[in-house]
């Protein structure tokens, strides 16, 4: 459970990053 939310948490964080970078 604390893993699946630790992975979902950086997928999310990096989604973020990807979409700051391409603005």
């Amino acid at each position: 459970m604390f893993f699946k939310n630790y992975f979902l948490k950086e997928k999310i964080k990096q989604n973020s990053y990807f979409i700051w970078n391409n603005e």
